[in-house]
């Protein structure tokens, strides 16, 4: 498996506030994840980067750019998702990973830090990382 180190790969983003309420808010647990499920399965990157929140955090080329070495990457679209860990940080915030898969030597890790609140499911933090440590290190 390939480990790019480029500092876009290792995406990572903290969803400034006044971006939760546009691009990461979720009606339920159910939508979200349906939807990042979705987007990563077909390797939408920009537009899911964008609604988890990266908007506000990246430029336009930023984004193509973290889609070329994703693209280069993962060139196939994945056939499977586990959700691996989850871990329940009280008041209606929880983290979670999930692995997305197609074959032994294709693998993207995700974390999530996720707030449920009245107004529905907010991405907190997400980042994505083809390698394990790097994200089970944020658990």
């Amino acid at each position: 498996m390939k480990f790019l180190t480029v500092p876009l790969f290792a995406l990572a983003v903290l969803v400034a506030p006044a971006a939760q309420a546009r691009d990461s808010l979720f009606k339920d647990y159910n939508a979200f994840s349906t939807y990042i499920d979705r987007e990563v399965k077909r390797r939408n990157w920009v537009p899911m980067i964008q609604k988890l929140g990266g908007r506000s955090r990246y430029t336009q080329q930023q984004l193509q750019g973290i889609k070329i070495q994703f693209d280069t990457l993962y060139r196939q679209d994945f056939t499977h998702v586990e959700v691996f860990n989850r871990r329940d940080l009280g008041g209606g915030l929880w983290e979670e990973g999930r692995i997305y898969w197609r074959d032994v030597d294709s693998n993207v890790f995700v974390y999530l830090l996720l707030h449920e609140r009245e107004e529905g499911l907010v991405v907190i933090r997400f980042s994505l990382n083809s390698s394990p440590e790097k994200i089970l290190s944020q658990f």
